[in-house]
This record gives structure tokens, C-alpha cells and sequence, in this order.
């Protein structure tokens, strides 16, 4: 499944990747891919923190 989700923040950013870990469930694989400074670390903190 593909998807776009759009951010405008940093902290729009973290809070989406927060969403996105309370649907992630065992064995799910999700690739970051973009250019230098597009908000994947931003993205895997919010992970993260979404995993806690």
C-alpha cells in the first residue's frame, strides 16, 4: 500500500509518525524514502515514541 500524507511541521511530522505506530502491527515493514532533510528521522521518532 502506498500513501501520501503531507506535513507542514516538524511537529506535524512526529505526530504522524505517532499515528502511524498504533496501526503497525508484528512483522509490518515500512520503508522511508526521500531526499536529505524530508522528515524521515522527525518520522521515526514519532514511531517511536508512538511504540511506547
Amino acid at each position: 500500500m502506498n500513501k501520501t500524507i503531507i506535513a507542514h511541521t516538524p511537529s506535524e511530522m512526529e505526530e504522524i509518525g505517532i499515528e502511524l505506530a498504533s496501526i503497525l502491527r508484528d512483522g509490518m515493514v515500512v520503508s522511508l524514502v526521500g531526499p536529505l532533510g524530508s522528515g524521515k528521522t522527525t518520522l521515526s521518532k514519532g514511531i517511536a515514541k508512538g511504540l511506547l
